[in-house]
């Protein structure tokens, strides 16, 4: 066992353990019991792994892959979304036997924190959890992930992406020390960035249909526009209580005009150019400092809504 474990009191921690295999969620246990652990939850589906989670609050959780040949990714997904449980920055390691690339990029793409290789080992699980406890992994918020950044920050787009210290309720609990972070904080910086997000990702959508149109885009009309409408629901649905809401209207009409023209294979030249005025306003009103465009949106969601009995 790791000797520097010493100094982190693990008696009050609450530990989510998923695993299907009683033989591995076992060890798992014991080897926390050994560091001094003493409340355990065990799950051995998605499902109960859910319910768990909708119930009660953890300090980490530790998931196998799998949980009776169903993937745990989505479980984490909707965890860092904020679609599941009670606390989206939970430090989440995944556990799998055969780390393929797959597996990688499920659970890497869903917001794990850490993925170790079972069988489990004392040695290896004090690593992770001092790991995660001194040195966890910053977060970044984009159009389809939040979660530790893992990015190269020599990539160009990486570097305009803030990284975000984000709660540690194992840290928390283990030395009584919250970094100095701000919940509630923390949760309204992660909204408006994911509402950034969203903006940048409808305009760039809008910019292929467009494009598309022209045939110098690559795809087809039923994906981009499906891209564009998960994203315009999205959008309308964390706008609220940030500093983007007062552009409601936007999102409103976006959502409009996506939704008349989902199963359109050509949209016309007036709904394409509909589009492109509120990706026009929508770049302009989802800045970080937003300029007021309330009369500009009017007008548009009057042309548009009149486009719909024409």
């Amino acid at each position: 066992m790791n000797p520097n474990m010493d100094r982190f009191y693990f008696s009050n921690t609450k530990v989510l353990i998923a695993d299907t295999l009683p033989a591995s969620s076992n060890i798992t246990r014991q080897t926390l019991f050994d560091l001094g652990v003493r409340d355990f939850t065990i799950t051995k589906s998605v499902d109960e792994t859910r319910a768990q989670l909708e119930k009660d609050h953890f300090d980490i959780m530790i998931s196998d892959a799998y949980l009776m040949d169903e993937c745990t990714a989505p479980i984490v997904s909707d965890l860092r979304q904020g679609n599941l449980g009670k606390d989206p920055f939970m430090p989440v390691i995944a556990l799998t036997w055969e780390p393929t690339i797959e597996i990688l990029q499920d659970l890497g793409t869903a917001g794990i924190d850490q993925m170790l290789t079972l069988p489990i080992s004392a040695n290896k699980i004090s690593q992770s959890l001092s790991s995660l406890i001194e040195r966890r992994k910053q977060f970044v918020v984009t159009s389809r992930y939040i979660g530790p950044d893992r990015s190269k920050r020599d990539n160009q787009y990486a570097q305009q992406v803030p990284r975000i210290k984000v709660p540690n309720a194992l840290r928390l609990k283990v030395t009584g020390d919250d970094g100095g972070v701000s919940a509630e904080e923390v949760l309204q910086t992660v909204q408006h960035q994911r509402v950034e997000r969203y903006a940048h990702r409808i305009v760039y959508t809008i910019g292929k249909i467009a494009g598309l149109i022209n045939d110098k885009n690559a795809g087809t009309m039923k994906t981009w526009m499906t891209d564009l409408h998960c994203t315009a629901i999205e959008l309308n649905k964390r706008i609220t209580g940030t500093h983007f809401q007062q552009h409601q209207m936007l999102g409103d009409t976006l959502l409009e005009v996506v939704e008349r023209n989902l199963d359109n294979d050509r949209p016309n030249s007036k709904e394409i150019e509909t589009l492109q005025q509120l990706a026009l306003s929508i770049q302009v009103g989802f800045t970080p400092e937003p300029t007021l465009m309330i009369d500009a949106e009017q007008d548009i969601s009057s042309n548009a809504s009149g486009s719909i009995a024409a």
